[in-house]
């Protein structure tokens, strides 16, 4: 498993740890695979492209490791994916460009949603449920984010409501005031969101709170779970009046999540 250890990402980098855990001693429990008990090798991927080529290339030197689970991130698969190619081993992705599965690479599995799907279902809920046609995109300027915030731009596109704004930022910024001011002058009652790395929404959500109440920066916020718990835990979502915010949907979550959750128990005691 090539996870972040270390680097802007270790959060969520435990996150995944503990889940793989709880999924491979339930595999264990149940008798193995093929009668075999399996074990999880781990290396730090330090939440850098760099990082996850050495990693990876750690763990494919080990001829006993017959699979990989790699990263959530679209760049990090994009660096491993021609070492992946040369192992010719199954790797387990959760990165969610659409172009990480049509390069060729026979060898990339993704069990995640990728973002021309998530950015018709964002779009579909925003413009058709929540009744929303003002929007602002904020999105980071590596390969998940552009991917993502253009393929929600072109989603809303079709429904006869492109952007008002299609805002980028670089990863690991510490001010986020010119992109909140941006979204601000936009007049946009809606904000679509794609931040690669859960830290992003710390700073980004902080400025967002008194923005709101010298503007009407938007009702309504969507986005994956980094940004949205980072709102709540800030206290901009109370800024959202008669609003709120909502979650990228992904099938059977919350099914998984209450078994991580109990699993989580079980261990504790």
């Amino acid at each position: 498993m090539c996870v972040p250890v270390t680097g802007p990402a270790a959060e969520q980098g435990l996150w995944a740890q503990n889940g793989a855990k709880l999924a491979l001693a339930a595999v264990n429990k149940a008798g193995g695979v093929l009668g075999k008990q399996v074990e999880l090798v781990i290396e730090d991927d330090q939440t850098t492209n760099p990082g996850i080529v050495l990693a990876f290339s750690k763990l494919a030197a080990q001829s006993d490791i017959v699979a990989f689970l790699g990263s959530i991130r679209s760049t990090q698969v994009m660096a491993m994916a021609p070492d992946v190619l040369k192992l010719g081993k199954p790797v387990m992705i959760g990165g969610t460009n659409p172009d990480l599965t049509h390069m060729g690479n026979q060898w990339l599995f993704r069990f995640r949603p990728n973002d021309s799907y998530s950015g018709r279902v964002i779009a579909d809920y925003g413009v058709n449920t929540l009744a929303k046609k003002k929007w602002a995109i904020v999105h980071s300027t590596d390969a998940f984010g552009t991917a993502g915030g253009k393929a929600l731009s072109d989603a809303l596109g079709k429904l006869g409501a492109p952007p008002v704004l299609d805002q980028g930022y670089a990863n690991q910024s510490q001010d986020f005031t010119p992109v909140v001011l941006a979204v601000k002058g936009s007049g946009a009652d809606v904000l679509g969101t794609y931040f690669t790395f859960e830290n992003d929404p710390r700073h980004f959500c902080p400025p967002v709170a008194p923005a709101r109440r010298q503007h009407s920066l938007g009702r309504f916020a969507l986005g994956g779970r980094g940004v949205l718990d980072q709102a709540r835990r800030s206290g901009a979502v109370r800024h959202l009046r008669g609003g709120g915010l909502r979650g990228r949907f992904q099938p059977g979550f919350e099914g998984l999540r209450h078994l991580l959750s109990r699993g989580l128990q079980d261990r504790a005691g």
